[in-house]
């Protein structure tokens, strides 16, 4: 049986979560006390209830007992997204992730059962700040205090050699993940280390923040 997925708050942060499922072609269920952005898209998503989802009843109508995920997405009331994570508990949902304004929110919501919180603003500002502080990088994913991935452009010293001429992991400390053909912004497993790189495309590596600074200041 498909995944569904419900995504509960309709505002700028729940809508683009339940737009990016939808468009992964994933059963997305919608709710929001707000009959306009629940209209604005309602046709975008597999079903869409108007409703206040701190009534039961309201996520019974919307069968939220079937999903296997559901995203708290309110961006202000505590008590309101405090109220909807326990009842999705106590309903059994299996996956619940609950947007959180505080520290104070977010032990709140671990408390009453969320699996995961997330912190949009500051988690996004954290990403910007340790994008800019590698120059150059596009993307930046930190895995750990240590070990990020990062999606550069194709060092200038990298073009026409292949990973295995340039022995990048000795060299540099890092692995190349991915990387981009001319033309293209499709990328592909560096699986065959002869590839050789182009100018003006990109790579995707792995490996230490400090080994990745240095690798963009050269």
């Amino acid at each position: 049986m498909e995944k569904t997925y419900c995504v509960i708050g309709l505002g700028n942060f729940g809508a683009n979560v339940a737009r990016t499922l939808a468009a992964s072609r994933k059963r997305v269920v919608i709710i929001d006390c707000d009959r306009e952005r629940v209209n604005r898209i309602a046709r975008e998503v597999s079903d869409a209830v108007c409703g206040d989802a701190t009534d039961d009843a309201v996520l019974r109508d919307a069968d939220v007992r079937d999903c296997e995920c559901c995203i708290v997405c309110l961006e202000s009331s505590i008590e309101s997204s405090a109220m909807i994570t326990l009842s999705l508990k106590e309903m059994g949902i299996p996956n619940i992730i609950a947007r959180a304004s505080s520290e104070r929110h977010e032990k709140l919501l671990r408390k009453l059962g969320a699996d995961r919180i997330i912190f949009p603003e500051r988690d996004a500002g954290r990403r910007l700040a340790q994008t800019v502080t590698v120059r150059d990088a596009l993307e930046y994913f930190k895995l750990s205090d240590d070990l990020v991935i990062c999606e550069l452009p194709v060092p200038k010293n990298w073009v026409g050699k292949s990973p295995l001429e340039l022995d990048i992991r000795k060299n540099w400390n890092v692995n190349v993940i991915a990387y981009s053909k001319p033309g293209t912004d499709r990328f592909l497993l560096t699986s065959d280390p002869r590839i050789q790189f182009f100018p003006d495309t990109f790579v995707v590596v792995a490996g230490d923040v400090k080994a990745i600074r240095k690798l963009t200041e050269k």
